[in-house]
């Protein structure tokens, strides 16, 4: 079927979970009080702030300043909204036992998942469409143009998609939604708070450095009319927030879409996919970046560093997710790749745990190879990181052959295993260097336990930034480590398999 043919039956045949939602919705007097609330709260804002620059010399400046307080307010309001909201979408069908009438219906678990996001989005959509008449207190003052409002309310419509998204993942993966919205409000509200300070800061500094209007964290709405449309526009203007978008967005679809699948399907898949799709992507753009802009060696090791990171705390999720999973895909699962998919289906049959062990290990070599092949210290943390995730991954594995039906404990076992590595090797490295009488320096000089420390690893591979930082030492310890970790997996995993569970 072409997709043209796929857009046509499906805007003849809209999806009926979005009309069940959205009359769900629209009737529940929680969302009509959170909505309420939500414009109460935006006008005040915005009133008050305008009180506040009612007075002053130029009303264009205070009419930017108003455009960024309405948008900000209104983005961090949405967000907080939709991820609520989107936690308890799914969960709520659990508790209330008709998923599984959902998921067995003619729909499927992706068509469930498509259509809780996009009831979501559109009943969270309606806060900045009811809050648009505030858009004339805005203008009053000048200063900005439709331009700019409309660059503005798109961004706030995509991300806050984004954030519905992350909130129907969430509900996708827990079993109550007490835990649902405890687990999703928070690190929602508090990384608002962090993007938008980010943003800030970047946007003084960008905008200081292209003369633009408007400064602060909306002054991508300006740069769009005022910079010159080249390479430069082309990465990060138009590549890079779409990155930002549909990196996440694809990202929590995925985990919503593995949570909706039962215990006869691979529940991996999804996320295999994504990761197959979103890596060479990410490695693209940030190559595109590498090239398009003046780079010197310090900042190619360091966009290194950064994918490194990315990249083992991508695997190291992984490996909790797929944890208590089909490890190795039944050959009904392996009927289920078709499409465009399929070519990718050796990849898919990987067993899980050792997917996302590959995944983080090739990730990471790639990484090296294109950003910092010259970096020793940069090569060593390579090969300290892929033994670190085969030990983890091996450990995780032999611990879920022992016990068949219990995914948590597993889960478990690399919980505690991150911890000892992460926190209990520095006590007892202190503890050996206030026992030996000495103090040295535990970064530049580690000793022997610290080369098994993933957050020793972490400081150690920010110290390859500056390459005359790194000492033979924190070498030495980091090949020891990578040696250490790559005996370990391979027993691990051995062990694993003799059980026949990997």
């Amino acid at each position: 079927m072409s997709a043209l043919q796929r857009i046509s039956d499906a805007l003849r045949d809209a999806n009926p979970i979005v009309r069940k939602e959205l009359l769900a919705a629209l009737r529940t007097p929680l969302y009509v009080r959170a909505v309420v609330v939500s414009l109460v709260f935006v006008g005040t804002v915005v009133a008050l702030s305008a009180a506040s620059i009612a007075d002053g010399r130029e009303p264009w400046e205070g009419g930017k300043t108003l455009f960024q307080v309405f948008f900000g307010v209104t983005f961090f309001v949405m967000v907080l909204v939709g991820t609520t909201f989107g936690a308890t979408s799914i969960v709520q069908e659990r508790e209330a036992r008709t998923l599984d009438a959902l998921t067995l219906s003619a729909l499927g678990p992706r068509r469930v998942a498509r259509g809780k996001l996009a009831a979501v989005f559109l009943s969270t959509a309606f806060i900045p469409v009811l809050a648009l008449p505030l858009l004339g207190v805005v203008t009053v003052f000048g200063g900005v143009t439709a331009g700019h409002l409309a660059v503005a309310t798109v961004y706030a419509l995509v991300f806050g998609a984004v954030g519905a998204a992350f909130g129907v993942a969430v509900s996708a993966s827990v079993s109550t939604t007490r835990a649902a919205v405890t687990v999703t409000a928070p690190p929602v509200a508090l990384a608002t708070l962090i993007g938008g300070s980010v943003l800030t800061a970047v946007g003084e500094q960008y905008a200081r450095s292209h003369a633009l209007s408007i400064r602060g964290p909306l002054f991508f709405a300006d740069a769009y009319f005022a910079l010159p449309l080249d390479r430069s526009y082309l990465l990060w203007l138009v590549l890079a927030p779409l990155w930002l978008a549909l990196t996440p967005g694809t990202l929590f679809y995925a985990v919503a879409h593995a949570g909706l699948l039962d215990a006869t399907q691979d529940a991996t898949r999804p996320v295999k996919r994504w990761a197959l799709a979103a890596t060479p992507a990410t490695l693209a753009l940030a190559l595109a970046a590498a090239r398009w802009t003046p780079a010197s060696t310090s900042d190619r090791v360091g966009l290194a560093w950064s994918l490194t990171g990315a990249a083992v705390t991508l695997a190291t999720a992984m490996l909790f997710h797929f944890a208590g999973t089909a490890r190795t895909p039944t050959r009904r699962m392996a009927r289920e790749h078709t499409g465009p998919w399929r070519a990718l289906l050796p990849a898919g049959r990987i067993p899980s745990l050792r997917f996302a062990w590959l995944y983080g290990a090739l990730t990471v070599a790639l990484s090296t190879a294109l950003f910092a092949a010259g970096s020793p210290a940069m090569r060593a943390l390579t090969a300290w990181t892929a033994a670190f995730l085969g030990a983890l991954s091996g450990l995780m594995a032999l611990r879920g052959a022992r016990d068949d039906e219990s995914s948590g404990a597993a889960r478990l076992h690399g919980v505690v295993a991150l911890f000892v590595t992460g926190v209990g090797l520095w006590l007892v490295a202190l503890l050996q260097q206030l026992g030996g009488g000495t103090h040295p320096d535990l970064l530049a000089h580690p000793t022997a336990p610290l080369a098994l420390s993933p957050t020793w690893a972490l400081l150690a591979a920010l110290q390859a930034v500056r390459p005359h930082d790194v000492t033979a030492d924190t070498m030495r310890a980091l090949w020891t480590g990578a040696g250490l970790y790559a005996a370990a997996a391979l027993v691990l995993h051995a062990l694993a398999s003799r059980r026949g569970r990997t």
